[in-house]
This record gives structure tokens, C-alpha cells and sequence, in this order.
């Protein structure tokens, strides 16, 4: 029942949370200092402007590179810098599109700008649900004894909804999708071992194939999509060394 409540609030305040961002967007000047948007959509989206307006407020800065990679994909980027930004997100955005849409490649700029919203809205939503039950599996039987731990899983999770990410979340970059794959990553390995009072570390050898294969595919994607996820690794050395410092 409690995690039944927890969720509940968790929906109503990322619905809110969303609707007040979007707002401000909505109601933030027209005419950007960057200009490299205006001109990427004067070139995709020539007959575009009575949505121009929203779309320079979508594709702002590093949101320009993301949607041309999209409405590339499959093929490779253009030019070399722009494999910095994801062609894993990229190429999935623009496979959801064409599996949805009757219409071959290139997409349509404003479906696939909204299938990309719609996406990475799902993925922060479902980022948050699963930070709510991860902190919740590491401290509902931590050797400290923590006695509120459904407590400190809303708040954390909360806190993950009004991030100081926000621009990113309300664009179409990769980051909610290494979010989604980081904390199921953590999450599998949570579920698969413990801690004794003498904060050893036990790992429960029937869960060792959620540790290693399904921990291991999500920290991988999630290094493809963003880099600097292979600091995700730093959870395998450490386990490592407690494992053999245990036995």
C-alpha cells in the first residue's frame, strides 16, 4: 500500500512538475542568442513557421545535432563531432518513428521531434520510478539500520524529478535514456547481493545472471549512448574488492 501511495504522488508531482517547465518554455523569448537552430530548420523545415517559434525553443544549442542525427538515422553521421551525439539515441528515436509511421525516411520533422519528446518523457518518468524502488532495495536492510527508508526513496526521487538537469529533460537529448539503463543496472546489482554487520559484502550466487548479464547489457548501452557511463565499471572493481577481501 505504501509504495502504492509513494507512486501515486511520485505520477502527480512529475505530471505537474513537466506542465510548469513547459510553461516557462512556452513563455521564454522567441528569438534566441543561437541562431544555428533557425538556420538548421530553415534548411529541414523551410515551410515551417507557424511552429517555428516552438521549435527554436526545442532545439536550442546541442538539440540541433540530436534531431539531424534522427532524421539521418540509419545512416552514420554527417560529419565527425556529431557522433558525440549519440547515434544509439538517434537511431532509436528515428526506428520508434518509422515503426509507427507509414511515411519512409526522411521523417517528418515535427513527428519525429514529438516521438522524441514523447520518448524521453517516458524514460525520465520511468528514470524516477526506478530511483524510487533502488534506494529503497539499498537501504531497507542497510547495516545502519535505517528505519524510514520508503521516506527517503520519495524524497530522492523528488529531488530527481526537479533536477538541475531540467533543460536537459525538457529537450530531446540522450541523457534520460542513460538514466533509464544506469539505474536498472544499479538496480540488478542491488538486487543480487547484501551486507552483513560487518559490512561484507555476500553475493547471492542464484541471482548471478541478473548481475551479469542484465547489470552488464545496461551499463554498456548506457556507456554507447553517453560516455562518460563507463564509470558505471567502478561498480564491478568495487565488488570485486570485497569480494576477495571477505573470503
Amino acid at each position: 500500500m505504501r509504495n502504492t501511495s509513494d507512486l501515486t504522488k511520485l505520477t502527480a508531482i512529475f505530471f505537474v512538475a513537466k506542465s510548469a517547465q513547459y510553461s516557462l518554455l512556452l513563455l521564454s523569448p522567441s528569438s534566441p542568442f543561437d541562431t544555428s537552430t533557425q538556420l538548421l530548420l530553415s534548411q529541414l523545415a523551410p515551410n515551417s513557421s507557424s511552429s517555428s517559434r516552438l521549435y527554436n525553443k526545442l532545439l536550442s544549442w546541442d538539440a540541433a545535432f540530436f534531431i539531424k542525427n534522427m532524421l539521418h538515422a540509419p545512416s552514420p553521421p554527417q560529419y565527425e563531432h556529431e557522433y558525440a551525439f549519440s547515434p544509439l539515441w538517434s537511431g532509436l528515436v528515428s526506428q520508434l518513428v518509422s515503426r509507427l509511421s507509414p511515411d519512409p525516411p526522411p521523417h517528418n520533422l515535427h513527428r519525429l521531434l514529438l516521438s522524441a519528446l514523447l520518448l524521453q518523457l517516458a524514460l525520465h518518468y520511468f528514470s524516477v520510478i526506478l530511483l524510487y524502488f533502488l534506494t529503497l532495495q539499498t537501504f531497507k536492510q542497510n547495516i545502519l539500520k535505517f528505519h524510514r527508508p520508503h521516506d527517503l526513496a520519495l524524497k530522492t526521487a523528488i529531488l530527481f524529478i526537479f533536477s538541475s538537469a531540467a533543460g536537459f529533460l525538457t529537450s530531446i537529448y540522450s541523457e534520460p535514456l542513460s538514466f533509464a539503463l544506469a539505474f536498472l543496472g544499479i538496480y540488478a546489482r542491488q538486487l543480487s547481493i547484501s551486507y552483513d554487520l560487518y559490512a561484507n559484502l555476500n553475493c547471492h550466487w542464484p541471482r548471478l545472471p541478473v548481475y551479469t548479464l542484465l547489470s552488464t547489457a545496461c551499463f554498456s548501452l548506457a556507456s554507447l549512448n553517453r560516455s562518460n557511463c563507463i564509470l558505471l565499471g567502478l561498480y564491478y572493481l568495487f565488488d570485486s574488492f570485497n569480494l576477495a577481501r571477505s573470503k
